[in-house]
C-alpha cells in the first residue's frame, strides 16, 4: 500500500489475529485501480489471499454483505462483517474521523534465551503470578552457572493464562559446552518449544524463518521481546570473529 500511494496519507489499521492463518499473498494496488471503480470520488475493495483486489458497493446498509461472493472457502462472513460494517458507515460520512477497529487482546507468551552463562526470560504475561513461577522455575533449572535475567513484562490487557505446570516442568536442557545456544518460546500453559541459535537464526528476519513461533501466534511481539538478546549475542560472535582472528599469524613470505 504504501509503493502503490506514495502521495497519500495511509492509515493503517491491520490487525494481527491469531485466528486466521496465511493464505498466500494480495494482489497490487494502484491509483489506476482506484480511479477506475471509483464512486463519488470513494473506492472500497477487498483484498482476498492469493487473488486480485475486488472493488465492491459501499452504498448499501452497514450489514449488508455485497463481497460475499468473493470469499473463499478459507473466510466467512462472519470474520469480514465486523471490518466492512464500520468501513461503510465512514464512506457514508457517519463517522468524521477514520473507524476505531476492536483488536483482539494481545496473547501472553514466555521466550528463553541461553547464550554465554546467561539465561534471560522475556515475554509478556497478564498476573505477576504467572510471571513470578516461570521466573523461579528458571532460577531453579538453570541455578548451577547460570545468571538469570528477568524481563518478563506485566500487562492485564494480555490475555488469561491457563496453569503454568506445563511450562515450568518443560524448560529446555541447558546446553553444554561446546553446544549450540538455545532460544525457546511457550504460550504459558504449553510446553517450550526450542531452536539452537545459528548464523541464519541471527540474521534480519532469522527468527520468523525458524518452526520456534507457532503459526497462530502474531510474530512481531515475539521478534520485538528477543531483539535485545539478539543484538547481544551478535555483539559476542563479532567479538569472538575478531578475537580468532587477531590470534592467526601471518603466513612467513
Amino acid at each position: 500500500v504504501l509503493s502503490g500511494f506514495p502521495g497519500r496519507r495511509i492509515m493503517d489499521e491491520v490487525r494481527v489475529d491469531p485466528g486466521r492463518r496465511p493464505l498466500g499473498g494480495f494482489g497490487i494496488l494502484s491509483e489506476d485501480f482506484l480511479e477506475e471503480r471509483a464512486v463519488q470520488g470513494k473506492t472500497f475493495a477487498i483484498g482476498v489471499p492469493g487473488q486480485s483486489w475486488v472493488a465492491s458497493d459501499w452504498e448499501v446498509g452497514r450489514d449488508a454483505t455485497p463481497w460475499e461472493s468473493t470469499l473463499p472457502k478459507e473466510l466467512t462472513v462472519a470474520m469480514v462483517q465486523p471490518d466492512s460494517a464500520p468501513l461503510i458507515d465512514w464512506l457514508q460520512g457517519d463517522d468524521a474521523a477514520f473507524p476505531d477497529f476492536p483488536a483482539p487482546a494481545p496473547i501472553p507468551f514466555l521466550t528463553l534465551a541461553l547464550f554465554d552463562g546467561k539465561a534471560v526470560v522475556g515475554g509478556t504475561v497478564a498476573e505477576e503470578a504467572v510471571r513470578a513461577q516461570v521466573v523461579a522455575a528458571v532460577r531453579r533449572i538453570y541455578s548451577a552457572g547460570w545468571v538469570v535475567e528477568d524481563h518478563v513484562r506485566v500487562d492485564g490487557s494480555t490475555g488469561n493464562a491457563g496453569a503454568v505446570f506445563h511450562t515450568v516442568r518443560s524448560l529446555p536442557r541447558p546446553p553444554g559446552l561446546g553446544e549450540s545456544w538455545l532460544v525457546a518460546f511457550a504460550r504459558p500453559g504449553d510446553e517450550w518449544r526450542s531452536v539452537p541459535v545459528t548464523v541464519e537464526f541471527l540474521e534480519p528476519g532469522g527468527v520468523v524463518r525458524t518452526d520456534l513461533i507457532p503459526p497462530d501466534m502474531p510474530s512481531g511481539a515475539v521478534v520485538e521481546s528477543l531483539e535485545d538478546v539478539i543484538e547481544r549475542m551478535r555483539a559476542w560472535r563479532t567479538a569472538e570473529l575478531k578475537g580468532n582472528l587477531s590470534d592467526v599469524k601471518p603466513n612467513d613470505e
